[in-house]
């Protein structure tokens, strides 16, 4: 390990700190760790004898994380953000669908807000991020962030994971569709993001409970699907090809096939098939 990948833990007082000197957060607690296998794994198990909602665990290293379809997500120790929070849901609530959409549009916020400055200090021409239909972070076409969201076993509670790439250099990434800040040649902390983002996903994840229209919207506007050509992998088997044309009223993805058929998908895997704009 060279100078500049001696990676700090996070201080776990000085974050307390911080939050407690920012106007009021939802969050019932914020609990820092050094390692476990699935900050999703222990709020999903914490669930089964009581309540996880607006609580926070983040982890310095997990051993054992996964994504959506159950991938493997990796990182180094202290190279990435991993944390989970619970969150109180109706059971059978429509409004379920919007949940993974609206977190991932939370760490897209946070993410834009941040690069916006950077660049203002840095010169570093950084692009914005963009949402990939359901819940993924891009930086131009390459992941750099990731939402899981799992119904706890009681059905009035859901348990929500994001995965942020900040200081993995391009050989540790997973695979070679992922990107880390460190990658974009953005200087990042992980120190500094972690308030950062948990301030965003409180304010998101209220106006997703008091379902605020103006998050569909928002939401719409900087999802990079649209109006992409698109192979959707379905779980039980099969695929669909067309153009996504929109989001739904319940965070279903709309594609349009080249018959002129619509096909509305709540669940699958989505390739964008071709860059936007090209022939």
């Amino acid at each position: 390990m060279t100078e500049n990948d001696r990676r700090e833990p996070l201080d776990p007082a000085w974050l307390r700190q911080y939050l407690a000197n920012r106007p009021p957060l939802g969050w019932e607690s914020v609990e820092v760790i050094e390692e476990t296998g699935s900050t999703n794994a222990d709020l999903m198990d914490r669930a089964r004898y009581g309540s996880v909602a607006r609580r926070v665990l983040i982890a310095d290293h997990q051993t054992n994380a996964k994504g959506r379809l159950d991938r493997r997500w990796e990182a180094p120790p202290n190279a990435q953000i991993a944390l989970s929070f619970g969150v109180a849901v109706e059971p059978g609530g429509a409004e379920l669908g919007w949940l993974p959409l609206v977190v991932g549009l939370s760490v897209g916020t946070m993410l834009a807000q941040y690069l916006r400055s950077y660049r203002t200090i840095s010169g570093v021409p950084v692009p914005n991020p963009s949402l990939k239909w359901p819940n993924d972070v891009l930086i131009g076409n390459r992941k750099i962030a990731g939402v899981l969201v799992q119904l706890a076993p009681k059905g009035d509670e859901a348990v929500v994971g994001v995965g942020l790439n900040v200081d993995q250099r391009e050989d540790e990434l997973p695979v070679p569709t992922a990107t880390s800040l460190r990658v974009e040649q953005v200087a990042a902390v992980r120190q500094q993001l972690v308030p950062l983002l948990l301030m965003e996903l409180d304010r998101g994840v209220e106006q997703w409970r008091t379902q605020d229209p103006g998050l569909a919207t928002a939401y719409r506007a900087h999802c990079s699907t649209i109006g992409q050509d698109v192979r959707v992998s379905l779980p039980g088997g099969g695929e669909i090809l067309g153009r996504a044309s929109s989001v739904d009223h319940h965070g279903r993805l709309v594609v349009a096939e080249p018959d002129g058929t619509s096909r509305v998908v709540d669940a699958g895997d989505i390739e964008h098939v071709r860059p936007r704009g090209t022939a």
